[in-house]
This record gives structure tokens, sequence and C-alpha cells, in this order.
């Protein structure tokens, strides 16, 4: 047996097996490559309020005074705020829960509905587990580990094959685009040279960073390569005799902060009595994934700014300031972070190709349909190959007489 025909054979039962997952996977994937934009365009109406006429904004102190005097469930432990007129304000309660308010009157906005949400988590839960729950949920995550496995060896194999033998223009031709008229098994053919051809790298992408999830190996491995290079936030240590004043206001720690960033997005705000232990920028503590000790006296307020021209990655710079006189201690622009560093940050905005904004989702959400396609063609493929022969073998002959 040729390498090239066990090559084939690879790609065949590997396809056979693993080709309902991959394209479960696939088509969830197409569909939360654009989870932020859909759980957004949900909730519009609340996200947006009407502007009164010569209105100003209150400050993030009365807005926090306002969801302190509504008696909510659970106390207020972070506020996040926008640059636009029109954006409401949200408020944290705990680390998922929010709630939008109106950034003019600071009256809480009721809740729309939570479709959009629901579906994106139904999505996820397939994508990850086979919508597989409880103590089953380790079982969804084998299959789809070993079948994302399997999609990385159909991408390399696949490229072996479609190789050509001979560089002609026609051989090309037929290998890089779509051809009409063709018959079931040509066409299906043609559809799977083009879509893999065109896909190969999205997908090999995307299958490749999804071991971070699947293997705790990989995730180990990567976690190695950018953690040499990944800087942590300081532990600073404030001398309490400088906190004996009242503390700062919130507003003054916002316009502090926003005084380094001036091309803001965002501005998120923690509000509880302590912060969550620091982290480095890739959300993993400073002993691979584990969070530093808890620090001891007087800690620097934590504040998180989106910078509208930071491009790669896509990740807040981090601010820390003195809870008394609003100075600034820390500031690290996510801008300015080593290229490894990045990369550790950037690691699901890769898996989901929004490390390169709307037109790597556009294509991203299109090579994962593709995979679906790829897939279809595969099995029909297959389907010929083993059994396509004997069934015309079998099909009786149109053109005979009948028995008597």
């Amino acid at each position: 047996m040729s390498f090239r025909k066990l090559l084939f054979w690879i790609h065949l039962v590997a396809g056979i097996i693993s080709g309902i997952v991959i394209a479960i996977m696939s088509f969830t994937g197409a569909v939360l490559a654009f989870e932020t934009e859909l759980v957004d365009w949900s909730q519009r109406a609340q996200a947006h309020v009407e502007v009164p006429e010569n209105a100003e904004r209150l400050t993030a102190d009365e807005l926090l005074t306002k969801v302190q005097a509504a008696d909510t469930e659970q106390p207020a432990t972070g506020i996040t705020l926008y640059p636009e007129p029109d954006r409401a304000a949200q408020v944290s309660f705990g680390r998922r829960e929010h709630q939008y308010l109106n950034p003019y009157t600071g009256a809480l906005i009721e809740p729309g509905g939570t479709w959009m949400e629901d579906f994106m988590h139904e999505m996820m839960f397939w994508h990850r587990w086979l919508a597989l729950s409880g103590e089953q949920r380790d079982i969804g995550r084998v299959i789809t580990g070993i079948c994302n496995l399997a999609f990385v060896v159909l991408i390399a194999t696949g490229i072996y094959l479609w190789w050509p033998r001979r560089w002609t223009a026609k051989v090309l031709r037929g290998q890089l685009w779509f051809k009409g008229g063709l018959k079931p098994k040509a066409r299906d053919f043609n559809w799977h040279n083009v879509l893999g051809f065109w896909s190969a790298l999205p997908l090999l992408i995307f299958s490749v960073t999804a071991t971070y999830w699947s293997y705790g190996w990989a995730r180990t491995a990567y976690q190695n390569w950018t953690g040499s290079a990944r800087p942590q936030a300081p532990q600073i240590t404030i001398d309490p005799a400088t906190v004996t004043g009242p503390k700062a206001s919130l507003e003054t720690l916002v316009t502090a902060a926003l005084e380094q960033v001036p091309h803001w997005q965002e501005v998120q705000l923690q509000t509880g009595e302590s912060s969550p232990p620091r982290r480095g920028p890739g959300g993993h503590g400073p002993q691979g994934g584990q969070a530093a000790a808890e620090p001891q006296g007087p800690q620097p307020v934590s504040i998180n700014v989106r910078n509208a021209e930071t491009f790669f990655p896509r990740r807040p710079d981090q601010l820390l300031l003195h809870p008394v006189t609003g100075e600034v201690l820390y500031y690290q622009a996510a801008a300015d972070y080593p290229f490894r560093a990045k990369m550790g940050m950037a690691i699901r905005d890769i898996h989901t190709s929004r490390v390169i904004g709307p037109i790597g989702q556009i294509l991203g959400a299109l090579a994962c349909l593709a995979a679906v396609v790829l897939v279809w063609t595969g099995f029909a493929l297959a389907w010929r190959r083993f059994f396509g022969k004997s069934k015309r073998k079998g099909k009786p002959n149109a053109t005979a007489p009948a028995a008597s």
C-alpha cells in the first residue's frame, strides 16, 4: 500500500467515525462566532436609553447610591460605564449577574427576555459537551476532544491528499473553484476539494486551539509557552498611614483612570469591599492557573478600561489606583504586553476568530459552515465507495424483458 493510499484510508476512517460530532461542533461554532453581537442585539431595548434634553449623566457614586437604595437581592460589586450618550450603564451583582441602569436617573432597567442568551448557552452545551449534563458532561468532553483531534488529522491528511500531482491551470481550476453541470459524485468531489482548500487554515487554527479546553496537557503546554513572558500585576503595598483620610470618590478614580486612556470604549470599576485576587493577562494566576495569595493590608482599587486603539489583544488596560488620593500606582496597557503574553490573553479570541474583528468572525463562521458541507460531501463519497457499486450491480436492467 502506497503512503498516499494509507493517508487516504486514515482520512476516510477518521471522517466516518468523527464526522457527525465535527458537524455539530462546526455548526454551533459558526453560531457562537456572533454570540456577543446577537445577545447585544436581543437586549438592545435595555442597553440603550432616551437622552433627556440638557441632562447630564450621574456620577459613578450617584449611580451606586441609587442602586443601593433600590433594595436589590444582592449587593452591587461593580459598575461598567460607556462613552456613548444613549448607552445604559451596567451594574454587576457577583461574577455573572448584571443589570442595566439608566445613566441619567440611576433607575434599574427591567431585564428583557433572555431567549438569546439561553439559546447561546444551549449552543455552547452542544459545542463542548454534546448537550450532556451532570456526570455525563465528562463523557461529552471526552467525545468532543477525541473528535477534535480527529479533525486535526483530517485537515492534515486532507491537505496532503488535495496537493496536486501536476500543477497545471486546468487541474488547479478544478480544485480551487466550483464547477457547474457535474453529476452528483463529481460535484461532491469538487465541493470537497474546493471547500477543503479554502477552509483548511482557519479550521486547523480552530481545532488546534480547541485542545486548550479539552486536554490538560495542551493547556499546560500553552500556558508554559506564554507564561515566561506573561507579566503579573504587582502586589502593591500601601502605607496604612496614607489611607487615614476619606476614600476617593468613584468619580475621582474613574476620571484619573480615563486620563490615562483618553480613547476608551468601556470602564469597569470594582465597587465591593474587596476585589478578587489579581491575575495575569491570560486570566491565570502566577502558578499556572492558581490565584495569587490573598493580599494583606490596604489595597489599591482596580479599574479595567477597554482602549479603542488596542486591536490585539482585545483585552482591557489595567490600572491600580490609591484608594484615598486617586493616584495611579500601576498602569499596564494591553497593547504593550510582549507578543507571547498577548497570545496568552487572546486564546479565546483566536479560537472564535474575533481576534481580527468582524471580518474574522464572518470568515470564521463561513469556514465552520464549510466544515459542515465537508462532512456531508465526505459521507456521500464514502457511501458511494462502499455501497454504490453493489447497489448498481443489484439493480435490474430497465431494458431487459420481464420474466414470464
